[in-house]
């Protein structure tokens, strides 16, 4: 599957520090697996997912073949509305 990431999730991105970002992308990268993937994920309802990595949490969903990740952000600050 192909992973995008959402406008706002870029943007918050890039006060992320260097190494989370390369942590991140790496993990989309291994998204594209999914449901293969060996990932600390868990399934929020319908088609919504949280990925752990470290201290960060990602949010995703599922829409046909394409897995958007629409949230990101510190553990703690995330909300999984």
């Amino acid at each position: 599957m192909k992973v995008i990431f959402h406008d706002k999730v870029l943007k918050k991105m890039e006060k992320f520090p260097h190494y989370v970002k390369e942590d991140i992308l790496e993990t989309a990268t291994l998204l594209e697996q999914f449901p293969f993937a060996r990932l600390d994920t868990k399934k929020l309802g319908g088609n919504v997912y949280r990925i752990r990595k470290g201290k960060y949490r990602m949010v995703f969903r599922i829409e046909q073949d394409l897995i958007v990740i629409f949230e990101i952000d510190i553990r703690g600050r995330i909300s999984y509305d």
